[in-house]
């Protein structure tokens, strides 16, 4: 897997924001690796995208505070 990531320009870092598209509030199995701190935001069908709601998603993340405990 390290090996596919790395093919497609992922270094292996995890991200801090995952937009998902789609009809269903569910990523289906995607991403196959670990995502422990990742925010996790479901922004509807890709067809009714607009860069409104991606501005959004970005500054409601940007306002979260994150406690990372034990």
């Amino acid at each position: 897997m390290t090996d596919a990531l790395k093919a497609v320009g992922c270094i292996g870092l995890e991200p801090d924001l995952l937009l998902v598209y789609g009809p269903a509030r569910c990523h289906l199995g995607f991403p196959a690796w670990r995502i422990r701190y990742t925010e996790i935001v479901h922004m509807g069908p890709l067809e009714s995208m607009r860069y409104g709601s991606l501005k959004k998603a970005i500054h409601k993340f940007t306002m979260v505070h994150q406690n990372y405990g034990k």
